[in-house]
């Protein structure tokens, strides 16, 4: 039962386009660190973007402090759905344990959230045929979040560990 009501949690989370995940590694909280600033590429965010991707020698951009970062990875694209990658190493007694919060930006969160409570309104107060297309904008909606933010978590989560652990 609480497994159910576990995946449906982070069902939830996916769909608000938050991504929580934690790995131990054998690492002090130092050289942890430094794998991590290792992979970073420090730049002031106007400045990546578009065509920087291509050029790019690491995969993320940002900043990264004694125990902390905030980063994104660089895209050759746009993505408004790409994830802000927060992080925390702490010691563990055995090495170091990371907490990482990815999510969208702020802005794009409100914009989805308006648009998906917009089509919920139109739904419930308008008629039949315009129901349906408030259901297939809500379903649409999901899905473009969806798409352009699972897959970068992924690999982006996908990096972080390889950098940790190899």
């Amino acid at each position: 039962m609480e497994e159910a009501v576990l995946v449906r949690f982070e069902l939830l989370l996916l769909v608000m386009a938050i991504y929580k995940f934690q790995l131990d590694s054998p690492l002090p909280p130092t050289t942890a660190c430094q794998r991590i600033r290792d992979q970073v590429q420090f730049v002031a965010p106007p400045q990546y973007g578009m065509r920087q991707g291509m050029f790019a020698a690491l995969p993320f951009a940002g900043t990264v402090k004694d125990r902390s970062f905030k980063i994104q990875r660089i895209i050759t694209g746009r993505n408004s759905f790409l994830p802000v990658i927060k992080g925390k190493l702490t010691e563990n007694g055995v090495g170091t344990r990371l907490n990482v919060v990815m999510h969208i930006r702020p802005v794009v969160f409100a914009f989805v959230t308006f648009w998906l409570l917009g089509t919920v309104f139109i739904a419930l107060v308008v008629g039949l045929e315009a129901t349906l297309a408030a259901v297939a904008m809500f379903i649409f909606g999901v899905c473009l979040v969806l798409m352009g933010f699972v897959p970068e978590a992924i690999l982006a989560k996908r990096l972080i560990v390889k950098s940790l652990t190899s």
